[in-house]
């Protein structure tokens, strides 16, 4: 049995088992052109979300924290982060925290970039292409089990994921364990 599993080296020691390159939007206002960033430069993932412009007490910590913490998740090589610039949650607070990890981060506003939205796609692939050529030249590595983390969440079960998905994650989780995860 195998027990190891081939990942990323995290500059925060953390490690991947993917590399994707996480396009955030900060606001709702601005999730087409984050969806466009995406469509344009390899190997990204879109994080958007209907939140960003009047939030405020838990509900805008709730949603800061969540979107910061997408940015640093271990399977995350860097991130573009786009604001429109109005917004109580800005790119820039997003970008600023997910450096912390020492990750490769780049933000920008809708508002600031002349051109409007076909303007600021071309500046998101332009900055999403930087960090992606960056990425590729990171190598898979062997690592034991100790470095996976899993989440795992049971969104409500049902009598089908009783009987499969249930009994499989707690397969899988028995076996990360086994393996010193």
């Amino acid at each position: 049995m195998i027990e190891e599993f081939m990942g990323y080296q995290r500059p925060n020691g953390e490690v991947g088992i993917r590399n994707k390159i996480a396009i955030i939007s900060s606001v709702v206002c601005v999730n087409h052109v984050v969806q466009q960033i995406a469509n344009k430069v390899k190997n990204t993932v879109p994080i958007t979300h209907p939140l960003g412009c009047g939030q405020f007490g838990p509900d805008y910590s709730n949603t800061l924290n969540t979107l910061i913490g997408l940015g640093k998740n271990p399977n995350v090589f860097g991130a573009v982060v786009v604001g429109l610039g109005c917004e109580n949650i800005s790119s820039r607070l997003i970008a600023k925290n997910i450096k912390k990890s020492k990750k490769p981060v780049e933000f920008f506003d809708l508002q600031e970039v002349k051109g409007g939205s076909p303007a600021a796609i071309e500046k998101g692939t332009i900055l999403g292409n930087r960090i992606s050529e960056e990425a590729r030249e990171l190598k898979r590595e062997p690592f034991d089990f100790s470095h996976i983390v899993l989440g795992l969440e049971c969104g409500g079960s049902d009598s089908i994921s009783g009987i499969s998905a249930n009994p499989a994650l707690g397969i899988i989780s028995d076996r990360i364990v086994k393996f010193g995860g």
